[in-house]
């Protein structure tokens, strides 16, 4: 059947029109540059790296979370942010720390800690912004955490009335933790670990696995949790050391490790050695708090040596459905839809180029039209659309390959990811929402 694209041209708003005014100065660069990306029609494998940093220390502290710090990590081009470390007290209270002399952050079902906390952590995640994960490390040598956890789960058992239960739902609901990282390194009892993984998972947050020994244990707790464990956080460095992501990898039925390194000289070194894993992303452990430009310096170095192929022309199908990202219209503001992939005359109106920015964000432009991918609204639902190429952030996108080989695609302005609306039927609206890691969300590059 023909395709029907007179469907696809969107009636602009008048409010959209007087947005766009600002934008017709820009419109010979973006020619120049949106013929250039026609040239590019060669469909290519790609391979876009993660980045992930510790907040390690007092980095992540009210008194630590200054508003450079906070801009700095949102303008670095890390995604993740894992907060080092949460401590489980004998009692099941949730503190923040690596010594007795921290507060407390949630007890008796109920978050305790500083009000201005929750707020910080907010705005390390407010778009513009690369971050758009925040995790809580629970562990870490010499941590009784895991003991502690085992303790209470015999005593109390996991249910939702139970205080330990309790308690990391408030530290969901009030400080907004999208997963709980274990760094278990002495417990190792894979039965708890495993049922507080299911606490953690019925709580709202997702698991991540921080090794750096006793391989046959981390694979039985990620066995147990099923795909709502979603990383594997190599530690290659300190006891560490020797560790080869290589082999890791073949732990995980298929899910790929991450591996970190320290502030050390050769971390570009370490990065790059492990491009051919292969490393779907790299995290940093400070040890002390870097500034701005070290966080864009070492989240640069990760992207630099992982990134893979990414430039250039791809077309952008969604998993759930194995449609692509159609642009059938060359009229600016055009809504973009998804449509069985079509390779006749070369299937441009499908076929985006990307190209990476010293942000290390991407545009992506169609072949067919020349217009840029682009997003009018930072809200919930709002439809992707395509214009002239000019620069502005709403223009740039990170994409992050996930372990399980897909990516998430997000628009820098809004901090939303690219989904389907979990519609199946071609013509389905291309929208964005909050990142929330189901099938709509994840797409592969072809």
């Amino acid at each position: 059947m023909s395709r029907p694209f007179a469907r696809l041209t969107l009636t602009l708003k008048q409010e959209q029109s007087r947005s766009h005014i600002r934008r017709f100065g820009m419109q010979l660069f973006a020619a120049a540059i949106a013929c250039a990306a026609l040239l590019g029609t060669t469909i290519q494998s790609a391979s876009a790296a993660s980045a992930m940093i510790f907040f390690n220390g007092n980095m992540g502290t009210v008194a630590a979370l200054t508003p450079d710090e906070i801009n700095g990590v949102r303008a670095s081009g890390f995604g993740t942010i894992v907060i080092f470390n949460l401590r489980v007290d004998a009692s099941g209270n949730l503190l923040y720390g690596a010594s007795a002399s921290y507060p407390t952050a949630c007890s008796n079902g109920s978050y305790v800690g500083d009000p201005s906390w929750p707020g910080l952590w907010a705005q390390c995640k407010a778009a513009p912004s690369s971050v758009n994960r925040i995790e809580m490390c629970i562990g870490g040598w010499g941590d009784t955490s895991f003991q502690n956890i085992k303790n209470r789960i015999a005593a109390d058992g996991t249910g939702s009335g139970t205080v330990l239960f309790r308690n990391l739902q408030a530290l969901h609901n009030v400080l907004g933790i999208d997963a709980i990282d274990f760094d278990d390194e002495s417990t190792y009892d894979a039965t708890s670990a495993s049922q507080f993984g299911q606490m953690c998972i019925a709580a709202g947050m997702k698991v991540t696995l921080c090794p750096y020994t006793n391989p046959g244990f981390w694979q039985t707790v990620k066995s147990n949790l099923g795909p709502l464990c979603d990383q594997v956080y190599l530690q290659c460095y300190d006891g560490g050391a020797g560790n080869d992501p290589a082999v890791w990898n073949g732990y995980f039925g298929g899910l790929k490790v991450v591996p970190g390194y320290w502030d050390y000289a050769d971390f570009s070194t370490k990065m790059q050695g492990w491009r051919n894993s292969p490393a779907y992303g790299g995290f940093f452990w400070p040890n002390s708090n870097p500034s701005a430009s070290a966080m864009a310096q070492y989240a640069g170095w990760i992207h630099q040596a992982l990134d893979q192929n990414i430039s250039g022309g791809h077309r952008i199908v969604d998993i759930q459905d194995n449609k692509a990202i159609d642009n059938g219209s060359s009229t600016l503001g055009s809504a973009c839809v998804q449509w069985d992939i079509n390779t006749v005359g070369g299937g441009t109106q499908q076929v985006w180029t990307f190209s990476q920015n010293a942000d290390t964000s991407w545009y992506i432009v169609n072949q067919r039209s020349g217009l840029a991918l682009e997003m009018e609204s930072t809200s919930n639902s709002a439809q992707a659309k395509v214009w002239s190429l000019n620069g502005s952030p709403n223009q740039k996108w990170w994409v992050d390959r996930q372990s399980d080989g897909t990516f998430k695609i997000w628009n820098k302005w809004s901090g939303k990811e690219l989904e389907n609306a979990s519609q199946l039927a071609n013509g389905a609206p291309i929208i964005q929402w909050d990142w929330n890691g189901q099938v709509q969300q994840r797409w592969s590059l072809q």
